[in-house]
């Protein structure tokens, strides 16, 4: 499933909004504020809005979603080490799909890629 298409005008109000609430708002409360709903789509749409605007908006330990200027140092480094974690499963897939393609130019099966 790809992620819902969302445009500036409404990633700019979400921007806005975090900076009028310094202590974090929840996905759900963003959701209620931008569609006024909570449905499961309006989530997925403060979640690629959050995907767009990162750096300058996290997702912040125990408040749900912070805009950069309002984070603490704490909140920052748990950000950063989460990047992180992503950023290394995101190179361990990599690999593993150079390793397949280089088995099927070699023309070799490559089988249980996932262990």
């Amino acid at each position: 499933m790809s992620a819902p298409k969302v445009d500036s005008a409404t990633s700019a109000r979400m921007e806005s909004l975090l900076l009028e609430h310094s202590d974090g708002l929840l996905g759900w409360e963003i959701a209620v504020a931008l569609f006024g709903t909570s449905s499961e789509s309006a989530k997925r749409k403060v979640r690629a809005i959050a995907s767009q605007l990162k750096p300058t908006i996290i997702s912040a330990p125990n408040c749900g979603y912070k805009h950069l200027n309002w984070a603490s140092d704490e909140e920052l480094c748990h950000a950063r080490a989460s990047f992180g974690n992503q950023a290394v499963k995101m190179m361990k897939n990599a690999s593993l799909i150079g390793q397949a393609l280089n088995a099927r130019r070699m023309g070799q099966e490559m089988l249980n890629l996932a262990t």
